[in-house]
C-alpha cells in the first residue's frame, strides 16, 4: 500500500524524539511490511490543510496515497477522521498523545516503536463517526466536570507532559470541592427524561468493560450515554479511581443508556463543552447523530 505518514511536531512523543528520528524507524519498518511510505512533520493547521487536499484528490479518484496514518493526540485523529470519512482513504493512528483512547479501540500498541510495526500488519475495517449540531468526533462529548477541568488546565503555568499532569491534579482539585449540577432534558431515539447531574458523556461507541472509557467496538452503531451524579467530594474522588481502575461502571453515582439519536435541551443557550479533549461551547438544544461505518481505520484488534 502507499501510505502517507503526518507527524504532530506538538505531540509529546515528537518534541523528545523528533521528526527525523522517527523517520528512520518508519519508513524501513513499513517498507519490511511490504508498503510504499513517505513522513511529513506538520503542525494542527497544516494537517488539517494536507488531509483537506488528500480528501479531495479521493473523492476525485486520483488520491496518490491508500493508507494515511496520523501520530498525534486525539484532536490530531480528530482533525483526521473529520476530512477522511467517507473518502475510501484508511486512516491508521500512531499514539502520541495523553490518552490515545480511540487509538486503543483500535488494538494499537502505545509504545512507539511497537505501533509502527502493528500499522505495518493492521487491516482496514469500518467505523463509526458520531456527531455533535454538525461537528465530527470520534471519541466522546463531555459536559459538566469535563469541559470545567479543560478550561481551568488550558489555564495552568507549566508546559510539557508533567506540567499537564500537575495541572490536571489542580484542575481536579477546583472542580472536586465546588462540582456544579446541571439540569437537562434528554431526549434517546423519541424518548425524553430530565436528569440532574455533574457530569455528562457521550461516547461515539459503547465503552467497553474491566479497562479506561474506550469502545471495544468502534462500529457497533450505537452511542453510549453516561450520567453522573456524584457531588460529594469523595464520590468524585471515588468515582475518579474508579475510571482508572476500569471498574466505574459498577459506581452507583453512573447511569449507563445507549441510542442512536440523542438530544440536549438545558436552561441557558449555550452549553460548555469537550468535544475530543477539545474544549467548545455548543448551541443549545444540542443534538448528537451517528453515521455508522463512514470511516475506514487500521486496526489489530481481533473482533470487531
Amino acid at each position: 500500500m502507499r501510505i502517507k505518514v503526518f507527524l504532530n511536531r506538538h505531540s509529546g512523543t515528537m518534541r523528545t524524539l523528533g521528526v527525523e528520528a522517527a523517520e528512520r524507524v518508519i519508513v524501513p519498518e513499513l517498507e519490511r511490511a511490504g508498503h510504499a511510505v513517505s513522513v511529513e512533520g506538520v503542525t494542527g493547521q497544516s494537517l488539517a490543510e494536507r488531509l483537506d487536499g488528500l480528501a479531495d484528490a479521493a473523492r476525485r479518484g486520483v488520491a496518490p496515497v491508500d493508507w494515511v496514518v496520523v501520530g498525534g493526540g486525539d484532536g490530531s485523529v480528530n482533525t483526521a477522521a473529520a476530512r477522511l470519512a467517507g473518502t475510501g482513504l484508511a486512516l491508521g493512528i500512531l499514539p502520541l498523545g495523553t490518552m490515545n483512547l480511540f487509538a486503543r479501540s483500535l488494538g494499537m500498541p502505545l509504545d512507539f516503536t511497537a505501533a509502527v510495526a502493528a500499522i505495518g500488519r493492521a487491516e482496514p475495517r469500518p467505523a463509526d463517526l458520531a456527531e455533535v449540531n454538525g461537528i465530527p468526533f470520534v471519541h466522546q462529548l463531555g459536559f459538566g466536570v469535563q469541559p470545567r477541568m479543560a478550561r481551568l488546565r488550558r489555564h495552568g503555568p507549566v508546559k510539557g507532559r508533567p506540567g499537564k499532569l500537575l495541572d490536571t491534579a489542580r484542575a481536579l482539585i477546583q472542580v472536586f470541592r465546588r462540582p456544579k449540577v446541571l439540569h437537562l432534558g434528554l431526549t434517546v431515539d423519541g424518548t425524553t427524561r430530565t436528569v440532574a447531574v455533574t457530569g455528562l458523556v457521550v461516547s461515539n461507541s459503547l465503552y467497553g468493560d474491566g479497562h479506561l472509557p474506550y469502545a471495544d467496538d468502534p462500529a457497533d452503531g450505537r452511542l453510549g450515554i453516561y450520567t453522573s451524579t456524584s457531588k460529594a467530594w469523595g464520590e468524585l474522588v471515588g468515582l475518579t479511581t474508579a475510571i482508572v481502575r476500569g471498574t466505574w461502571k459498577e459506581s452507583p453515582h453512573v447511569t449507563v443508556a445507549e441510542g442512536r439519536d440523542l438530544v440536549i435541551e438545558g436552561r441557558r443557550g449555550h452549553i460548555a463543552a469537550t468535544i475530543d479533549g477539545e474544549l467548545d461551547r455548543l448551541a443549545l438544544p444540542v443534538r448528537v447523530t451517528k453515521r455508522p461505518g463512514v470511516l475506514r481505520v487500521l486496526a489489530v484488534a481481533p473482533d470487531f
